[in-house]
């Protein structure tokens, strides 16, 4: 799939998501939270773009190969996070920006609709990420500072 198109879908797909109604407890059309707004989702649903272009260019430069950890998911994912907050002071896509960029990776992959093809890419894209892509995610999260994430001992994603 072309990645101009694959952007595109990543981008309406993050603005559908919180365009729902009513969404209990969740920022949508008609309900604001004290420090994010409706439009704080749609400004971060339009600043994905140029990331997940990037993450479709990277899977489609990929698709014949065995090796996908040059596609350096956690990477997109941290450019995703520090691109979103240059416009939006607040956690609005973390989550959206995660389960996005490995599919627009292998979306980048498949020249034709097959959803089990994509389904197993996504899930070799998965299997081959790499140490600095968890360090990049971990930075990603501390960027975002997510809320509702609770208090570990051992491995928490708050601590430094």
């Amino acid at each position: 799939m072309r990645p101009s198109l694959v952007a595109k879908i990543a981008q309406m797909a993050a603005a559908l998501e919180v365009s729902g109604y009513p969404k209990p407890g969740n920022v949508h059309r008609t309900q604001n939270f004290h420090d994010m707004s409706f439009e704080d989702f749609i400004i971060s649903a339009i600043v994905i773009g140029d990331t997940m272009y990037e993450a479709a260019k990277r899977g489609a430069r990929l698709k014949d190969e065995l090796d996908f950890s040059t596609i350096k998911i956690g990477n997109l994912i941290l450019n995703a996070i520090k691109e979103t907050r240059q416009w939006v002071s607040t956690n609005t896509n973390l989550g959206i920006v995660m389960l996005l960029t490995p599919l627009a990776s292998a979306a980048g992959m498949i020249t034709e609709k097959d959803l089990q093809g994509l389904r197993e890419t996504v899930n070799r894209i998965m299997l081959q990420t790499t140490p600095q892509d968890a360090v990049d995610l971990y930075e990603a999260i501390s960027i975002a500072q997510p809320g509702g994430m609770g208090k570990q001992d051992q491995f928490d994603v708050n601590d430094e």
